[in-house]
């Protein structure tokens, strides 16, 4: 979705780019592919052309804007109860990072110990490791009050997972669904409408990126304010990728369920 690069051509309306610029753009495929055609509102000026700032510019914005415009979540909002499946995803690292700045109580899902580990210099309330817990009995036992906002990405039985542990007035984000691309876990959920959104009262959003274009600048813009303040950190994945024949592998990487934070390729 996201790449890293330098204008070579800009189209007669665009006035905000010149010929040389290093941009980070997004929108499914474009990072598949050594030129895009795209349009400018999905890209983004960096004067710093590093992996990190990749991460950042699109990742980090795409979480502040999860955060910010979908959920509706500001500094009047008191502390709240946020579950992120996926802790040290793309995003989802950063998102942990952004909810833990506003003061809220944050939830999330991990791999292993390692993973658990890392998360812990998030300062994350409560880190459920998923090979020694389940968290469709941790998250009931532990909150049975319900989870104020859920970020979902895995699909399959975390969104129900989120779905099911929704707090009156609760709202769940669902910007993905990895298992069902990765595990066979694809299926048509079957949502009990009336008793898991209507008698709460709660909110079910699907997020795409690319809807939702127009706020991209300007989360990055914070974002970047953030990290050169050291108050966001980006995290790489160590896994080196280079040149379009690597892509295969990376994606693989990607699905393999081991990743830790944002998967570059240098082509």
């Amino acid at each position: 979705i996201d790449a890293l690069g330098e204008v070579v051509s800009i189209g007669s309306a665009v006035s905000d780019f010149n010929i040389g610029d290093k941009v980070i753009t997004a929108f499914f495929g474009n990072g598949f592919r050594e030129y895009s055609l795209i349009d400018a509102r999905l890209a983004a000026i960096t004067t710093k052309p590093t992996k990190e700032q990749l991460g950042a510019i699109i990742s980090g914005a795409m979480a502040s804007i999860m955060l910010h415009v979908v959920a509706g979540y500001n500094d009047t909002i008191h502390k709240q109860k946020v579950l992120v499946t996926a802790g040290l995803g793309g995003s989802g690292h950063y998102f942990v990072q952004l909810a833990k700045l506003m003061g809220h109580h944050v939830v999330v899902t991990c791999a292993n110990d390692d993973e658990a580990a890392y998360l812990q210099t998030y300062n994350c309330d409560r880190i459920i490791v998923r090979d020694k817990e389940d968290p469709a009995k941790v998250i009931p036992a532990e909150y049975p009050d319900g989870i104020n906002l859920v970020v979902e990405s895995f699909g399959g039985k975390f969104f129900n997972i989120g779905l099911d542990n929704l707090a009156p007035r609760g709202q769940l984000v669902s910007a993905g669904a990895l298992a069902e691309h990765t595990h066979d876990d694809s299926h048509i959920h079957t949502i009990d409408i009336y008793n898991k959104l209507i008698l709460k009262s709660a909110t079910l959003h699907g997020f795409n990126l690319v809807d939702y274009a127009n706020h991209i600048r300007q989360h990055a813009n914070k974002i970047q304010a953030l990290t050169d303040e050291g108050k966001i950190r980006t995290l790489l994945d160590p896994a080196e990728f280079k040149g379009i024949g690597s892509i295969m592998d990376a994606v693989t990487h990607m699905m393999s369920w081991k990743t830790r934070g944002k998967v570059v390729i240098e082509l």
